[in-house]
């Protein structure tokens, strides 16, 4: 039998197999190519758009990794802005500005807290132990519109849809304990990492062994926060995890705590500061002193922690932060505007191949082609 006949029946087979149910009823997209030649042994609809769900990933880590390199490290800063005398006061404020490192979390250290223990150690170490001014966490660079449009609205409170910004802890979630009490009575949760203690509520109720039990999660209050619903078993408890809806305050109290264990007390409380100051603008601005630093692992590092789980939220860190590198906001719209050029000017992807809106795939309104696909991966 000649090769082509054996490519024939290959194709014959799979066009019977899509052809048949359950596939019979789908839109369905495949491309096979042989990695040594480049010759395209199937193709199916190969330039037909199709949402990419978490292939989407594949997209966003390939352009962030040709952009920045596999050892492009994310860097988060603390400096003093005003002056810092012998006595260890700080008259100003402490600042924090961070590109959002997608690696404060325990998928990289011992426990979430621990990257900003180290901050906290290395500020003691500077002779810090009192800052007069507020704990100011630098936003300016972040677009405020933290949500992509297309997301569905019942995601928002759970862990896979955390939101994102410069400094974010714990990757933008919470892990939150629901315990049952007596019959009828509340349920009782508790929380970690714990920044802001009015961050999640609960309405969920109590029930007799063997009813429904049916836990779910919806967005409350102002600022917003979640609220646990529905029904847990007496004598039982769950984990959900849970988006922290204002997550770079919840950061900032965070690390306030951890300032606070390490001998250093904060009297102005925490600001997040979302416009530009009027020096950088108007400039100069005064110079800051650096009094603390920490680096993320590589890149390379960090796409196998996004990959391997498909992690939603790392996904989105990377391409909001792609929009910054590209000369905008780092922020969801211009993250896509970046993403879009690199696959283009990079990678030749046609424009008609790709309409892109997130970047992890959460959003059902990406859609991407196989043969798009393809050629990336080659």
């Amino acid at each position: 039998m000649t090769g082509g006949s054996i490519a024939a029946q290959q194709t014959a087979t799979l066009d019977a197999l899509f052809e048949a149910p359950p596939f019979d009823g789908m839109h369905v997209g495949a491309m096979v190519v042989d990695v040594t030649s480049g010759e395209t042994l199937y193709a199916r609809n190969p330039g037909r758009r199709f949402a990419p769900a978490s292939n989407q990933k594949l997209l966003t880590t390939i352009a962030a990794l040709e952009r920045l390199g596999p050892e492009y490290r994310f860097s988060t800063a603390v400096h003093a802005d005003g002056t810092l005398g012998p006595e260890g006061i700080l008259v100003g404020d402490l600042v924090v500005e961070g590109v959002g490192d997608p690696t404060l979390s325990e998928r990289y250290h011992d426990e979430a807290e621990t990257p900003l223990r180290d901050l906290a150690r290395q500020l003691r170490e500077s002779g810090l132990h009192r800052v007069r001014g507020a704990l100011v966490i630098d936003a300016a660079a972040w677009d405020p519109a933290r949500i992509e449009a297309t997301w569905m609205w019942g995601d928002l409170p759970y862990g896979y849809a955390a939101l994102g910004g410069p400094f974010v802890v714990a990757e933008g979630m919470a892990r939150v304990e629901v315990r049952g009490g007596a019959v009828g009575d509340p349920a009782v949760i508790r929380w970690w990492p714990v920044g802001d203690p009015d961050r999640f509520t609960a309405s969920a109720r109590t029930v007799p062994p063997s009813d429904s039990v049916d836990l779910d999660a919806e967005l409350r209050g102002s600022p917003r926060g979640v609220e646990v619903t529905g029904t847990i078993e007496a004598g039982t408890a769950d984990t959900l995890e849970l988006s922290v809806q204002e997550p770079v305050r919840e950061a900032a109290a965070v690390l306030q705590r951890i300032l606070a264990d390490h001998g250093i007390v904060v009297d102005g409380g925490i600001s997040v500061r979302r416009t530009e100051p009027p020096c950088r603008t108007a400039g100069p601005c005064r110079p800051l002193r650096e009094l603390a630093r920490i680096d993320s692992p590589t890149l390379m590092e960090i796409v196998r922690g996004v990959m391997e789980p498909s992690q939603n939220w790392m996904a989105e860190q990377i391409l909001h932060h792609l929009g910054a590198v590209d000369g905008g906001r780092a922020g969801p719209s211009d993250g896509i505007r970046a993403l879009r050029r690199i696959l283009q000017s990079d990678f030749g992807l046609e424009s008609t191949d790709i309409d892109l809106r997130d970047g992890s795939g959460l959003s059902a309104y990406n859609l991407v082609t196989p043969r798009a696909v393809i050629r990336l991966l080659q």
